[in-house]
C-alpha cells in the first residue's frame, strides 16, 4: 500500500508538474542535448556583428541610420536572401537634418537652412527605409508578456502591423503566448520593412533557454511570428505562414506550416532548440562596409545583424553555452528549421509516459516486496539505465524529445519510499524478535532470527522440534530450608550456567518455573538437527552440574540433582496468550510427553529420559539405555523410553558391559523369564551401583510372587506426573 501510495503521489506530481521536477526534467535534458549536439548544419546563415571594432570606428550607438542604409544596402549587393535585424528602432533618428531643424524650430524658433546636402539625405529615416524595401527585410519589436489573452490593444498603440498567419484547424490563440503591449519600430520603417517580428527570447525558470516561440498573440487579430519564423518565411518567399491547431482544439497547435513545408512545434507554438556546438559565422559591421568580407559571405543567406559590443550585447544562457548572444538562438532555430534538423516531442508522449511510469512503478512495487532490497536496486539500476538509454538514442538518433527524468524519479521515489518503510518494518521487527527472544536464546541465533523473520511464525504453525524440561530433584525441601534470599542466590547459580549451555545448543529456553526449565530446539530457529542438539546440552548439562554440585553444597548445604525429560515430535509453536499478554511457546501431545519423560526418571533413579522419536533421530550418536515399555500418566498405549548415558564411545566398557545385561534382562523379564532376568540383572550390578537394575530387579521379584495378568506385554505404568 505504501508502494502504490507514492506511486500515485509521483504521477500526480507528473501530471501536476511541481517546479522541482520540472527543473530535473530540464537537467537531464540538458546532459542529453549537450552530448549528442552537432556542428552548424546549414551554411545558409551568417552574422553581421555591431561589434567593438565597428564602435571605434563609426562612434557610438545608436549610429545616423544612413550608416545603416549603407550597412543594408551593401548586404543586397552581396547577395543576402533576407536581413534580420535583431534590433529595434523605437525612436526617429535624432540626428537626421529634419529631425535637427524641427528640434531648433521648437527650442528657438525660425526657419534653419540646410546649404551643401541634397534634400534626398535630410531623412536618414526615410534612406533607411528605403534600403529595407529594396529586399527581404525584418525589423525586430518587443512583446511584454502576459499571464492570459488580452482583450483590446495597449491604450496609445499606434504601431503598424502586418499579418503573416493564416489559423486552420479548431483555432485558439490562448493556447500561444500572450503579450499585453508592443514596443514597435516607428511605422516609416516599418511599412517599408518586409516583416516585422518579435525578438523576445523566453527562458524557463533557471534563465535557461531551451526553447522558443514562433508566434506570439497581441490583443484581439494580432499574431506576431518570431525572428527566426519571419525569416524563414521571407526565404520561402511564402505569402503567409500557417499556424495548424489540432481538430478538436484539445492539444493546441500541432504545427506551422511554411508552403508545402511544416515545423513541427510543441502545443504552444514552441520550438525546442537544437543547439550547436559551433559557432554562426560572424562578420563586423566595419569589414562589411569597408568590402573586406569574401565577396559570398552573404550569398542567399538568411544574414542577422545584432551586437555583441560591450554593454549592447544580449547574452543568454543555454543547455551547451553560459553566455550565447541572443542573436545566436533566433539563428539556431533557423539553422533548424531549414536542415529539418528539429527536436520534436511526439503528441501523447505525455500519456504514454504516464502509462510506462505508473507500469513501472507496479513492477518496482512488487519487486521491492518479493526480492531483496539490493537486488530490486540493481534491477531498478537496470531499469534506468535503459530507460535513459532509449531516451538519449531517441533524442540523438530520432531528434525524439522523451526525457525519461520524472519516470525515473518516480520509480526511484517508490523504491527508496518502500525500501525505508521496509527497513522500519524489519527494524521493527527485530525489536520484537529480540523482546520475545533476546534472552532466551543465543547471540547467534538471535541475529539469524532477526536476518530471517519468515524462518519462523509467530501464528500457530505445525513444526518438527524436540521439547526439554529438567527439574531439580527435591527441590521443595531445599526451599523449605534455606531463607528466600540464598533460594533466590542459589537457583541463579544452579540457572545461568544451565541457560548458557541451552543457548549455547541453539535451544531456545521457552519458560522458568521455580527450579524447572523449559526449552525447545527446532523452534524458533529452525534447526536439522534438533534432537542431537539437545541431547548434547543435557549431557554438558549433567557435567557442568556435577563441577557445581561440590561447591553448591558448601555454600547452601545442599546437593543439586537434575531430572531431565526430551522428546522430539510434532508440535504447534507460536504466540500463545491472551491479547495483551502472550509469549512464544509450543504445545502438543509430543511436549507433553517430554514433561513426563522429566518425572519419570524418579522411579529408575535416572538422570536423562529420551523418548523413541528423540531415540531414532540421533541415531548411533549417543550411548543410550533402552530403559522400559513405559505407560506415562493419562496414556494408554506403551512407549518405549531410553537414558541418554553419554556420547558416543565415552561410556566406560564396564558400564557398557552393565547396559548390555541390563537391556538383555529387560527382554527376558518381556517374555515372562523372569529368573533368567534376575541372572542377568545381578550379574549387571556386580560392575557397580545401577539404579535401574535395582529398580527391575524388585518389580521381577515381584512378579515372581505375583505374576503379571495374562494381558500383560511388558509394560510398566507410572501414576505418577
Amino acid at each position: 500500500m505504501v508502494g502504490l501510495f507514492l506511486l500515485l503521489v509521483g504521477a500526480f506530481c507528473y501530471v501536476f508538474e511541481p517546479p522541482i521536477l520540472v527543473d530535473l526534467s530540464r537537467r537531464a535534458f540538458d546532459v542529453f542535448l549537450k552530448k549528442q549536439a552537432k556542428p552548424v548544419q546549414s551554411g545558409q546563415i551568417a552574422i553581421v556583428d555591431i561589434d567593438d571594432a565597428s564602435m571605434e570606428a563609426y562612434g557610438q550607438w545608436p549610429w545616423p541610420r544612413y550608416r545603416l542604409a549603407e550597412l543594408v544596402d551593401r548586404l543586397w549587393q552581396q547577395g543576402a536572401a533576407v536581413v534580420v535585424f535583431d534590433v529595434i528602432f523605437v525612436e526617429p533618428d535624432r540626428t537626421s537634418p529634419t529631425e535637427l531643424m524641427e528640434e531648433w524650430r521648437e527650442n528657438w524658433g525660425g526657419e534653419v537652412a540646410i546649404e551643401g546636402i541634397g534634400q534626398e539625405w535630410w531623412d536618414y529615416d526615410a534612406l533607411f527605409a528605403e534600403a529595407l524595401g529594396r529586399g527581404a527585410s525584418v525589423l525586430g519589436c518587443f512583446l511584454y508578456g502576459s499571464d492570459g489573452p488580452v482583450e483590446a490593444l495597449a491604450i496609445g498603440d499606434e504601431s503598424y502591423y502586418r499579418g503573416v498567419f493564416f489559423e486552420k484547424g479548431m483555432p485558439d490563440r490562448a493556447w500561444l503566448p500572450q503579450a499585453e503591449n508592443v514596443q514597435a519600430p516607428i511605422k516609416l520603417l516599418a511599412a517599408q520593412a518586409a516583416g516585422q517580428a518579435f525578438i523576445n527570447t523566453v527562458p524557463d525558470r533557471d534563465y535557461m533557454i531551451r526553447a522558443t516561440p514562433l508566434a506570439y498573440a497581441y490583443g484581439p487579430g494580432r499574431i506576431y511570428p518570431s525572428l527566426a519564423m519571419e525569416a524563414i518565411r521571407l526565404y520561402a518567399e511564402a505569402d503567409k505562414a500557417g499556424i495548424i491547431y489540432d481538430d478538436l482544439g484539445a492539444d493546441g497547435v500541432r504545427h506551422i506550416q511554411v508552403l508545402d513545408g511544416t515545423i513541427p512545434t510543441d502545443a504552444q507554438g514552441r520550438l525546442t532548440l537544437n543547439y550547436r556546438t559551433t559557432r554562426f559565422p560572424y562578420h563586423s559591421v566595419k569589414d562589411v562596409l569597408a568590402g573586406q568580407v569574401p565577396p559570398d559571405a552573404f550569398l542567399d543567406k538568411i544574414v542577422f545583424v545584432g551586437t555583441s559590443a560591450a554593454g549592447l550585447q544580449d547574452l543568454v544562457s543555454t543547455p551547451i553555452h553560459e553566455e550565447f548572444p541572443g542573436v545566436e538562438v533566433h539563428a539556431t532555430a533557423v539553422d533548424n528549421i531549414l536542415t529539418g534538423d528539429i527536436l520534436r516531442e511526439p503528441r501523447g508522449m505525455f500519456t504514454w509516459n504516464l502509462i510506462g511510469m505508473l507500469l513501472g512503478g507496479i513492477v518496482v512495487v512488487l519487486m521491492v516486496v518479493r526480492a531483496p532490497s539490493l537486488i530490486s536496486f540493481l534491477i531498478l539500476l537496470m531499469a534506468e539505465a535503459a530507460a535513459a538509454g532509449l531516451g538519449y538514442w531517441l533524442l540523438s538518433a530520432k531528434n525524439l524529445v522523451a526525457n525519461p527524468l520524472e519516470t525515473m524519479v518516480v520509480w526511484s521515489l517508490v523504491f527508496v519510499g518502500m525500501v525505508a518503510v521496509k527497513y522500519w518494518q524489519e527494524e521493527r521487527g527485530r525489536k520484537r524478535v529480540r523482546g520475545m527472544f533476546g534472552t532466551m536464546v543465543s547471540t547467534e541465533v538471535l541475529k539469524y532470527l532477526e536476518a530471517n523473520p519468515d524462518s519462523f511464525s509467530l501464528k500457530g504453525v505445525r513444526a518438527e522440534a524436540t521439547m526439554f524440561f529438567s527439574d531439580v530433584a527435591g527441590f521443595t525441601t531445599i526451599s523449605e530450608q534455606l531463607a528466600p534470599e540464598r533460594l533466590a542466590e542459589l537457583l541463579n547459580r544452579y540457572l545461568s550456567p544451565m541457560t548458557e549451555i541451552i543457548m549455547r545448543h541453539g535451544g531456545y529456553v521457552d519458560k522458568y518455573e521455580g527450579d524447572a526449565i523449559m526449552a525447545e530446539w527446532g523452534v524458533p530457529f529452525p534447526l536439522d538437527n534438533h534432537a542431537a542438539a539437545a541431547c548434547l546440552a543435557a549431557l554438558e548439562q549433567q557435567e557442568k552440574l556435577a563441577e557445581l554440585r561440590g561447591h553448591l553444597k558448601q555454600e547452601y548445604g545442599h546437593e543439586l540433582h537434575v531430572r531431565m525429560g526430551i522428546n522430539s515430535g510434532t508440535v504447534t509453536a507460536g504466540n500463545m496468550g491472551s491479547e495483551n499478554r502472550f509469549s512464544y511457546t509450543v504445545m502438543g501431545d509430543a511436549v507433553n510427553q517430554a514433561s513426563r519423560f522429566e518425572s519419570g526418571n524418579k522411579p529408575y533413579g535416572t538422570s536423562i529420559m529420551i523418548g523413541e522419536t528423540t531415540r531414532e533421530a540421533v541415531g548411533d550418536q549417543f550411548e543410550v539405555r533402552l530403559l522400559d515399555l513405559l505407560v506415562v500418566k493419562g496414556k494408554t498405549k506403551p512407549i518405549r523410553v531410553y537414558e541418554l548415558l553419554a556420547r558416543s564411545g565415552e561410556l566406560p566398557p564396564e558400564r557398557k558391559k552393565a547396559v548390555a545385561l541390563y537391556e538383555e534382562a529387560l527382554g527376558l523379564h518381556w517374555e515372562r523369564r523372569f529368573n533368567e532376568a534376575l541372572v542377568r540383572l545381578e550379574e549387571a550390578l556386580r560392575f557397580g551401583d545401577d539404579p535401574p537394575s535395582t529398580m527391575l530387579k524388585r518389580r521381577i521379584e515381584r512378579y515372581i510372587e505375583q505374576p503379571p495378568d495374562e494381558g500383560w506385554q511388558g509394560e510398566y505404568v507410572n501414576t505418577s506426573k
